[in-house]
């Protein structure tokens, strides 16, 4: 359980719950895609735009990408999960690596880190991939055009 920002809805992944998969995943998409627009503002403000080698981040493709990683490792069933555990675990450095060049935000990665440090067996690991599923529903209802 961490808590990275008081105005952040705290991710708790031990119990699936209404609110996880309707408040909370509500309210990380609005904060995802905020982010994503203000970044787009401050682009176009400083005359930065993709041609010129500045990308948008948190697009919906780039965060789908993660979401597919997730339920390929979940479509693989309980059986042999510890095996599979540290791939699950190893999503987050995709994710810095995205960070990195720029292609999700402090936030997006923010709420990966987590999510994936409660990701400790299977149970934890189908929580959180509902959890995403809920959060990439809402990101499409809120992600910039």
């Amino acid at each position: 359980m961490i808590k990275e920002n008081s105005a952040e809805p705290e991710v708790q992944l031990q119990a699936l719950t209404a609110e996880l998969l309707s408040t909370t995943a509500d309210q990380w998409a609005q904060i995802i895609a905020d982010e994503a627009k203000s970044e787009a503002d401050d682009n176009n403000r400083n005359g930065k735009n993709k041609r010129k080698g500045k990308k948008d981040i948190n697009k919906s493709t780039q965060l789908r990408r993660f979401y597919d990683e997730i339920c390929r490792l979940h479509d693989k069933g309980e059986r042999d999960f510890e095996r599979r555990l540290p791939f699950v675990h190893m999503i987050l450095s995709k994710v810095a690596y995205a960070k990195s060049r720029d292609l999700v935000g402090e936030k997006f990665y923010q709420l990966m880190q987590t999510c994936l440090r409660q990701v400790e067996n299977w149970q934890t690991f189908d929580n959180f991939k509902h959890f995403m599923e809920a959060f990439m529903g809402f990101y499409r209802m809120y992600r910039p055009q």
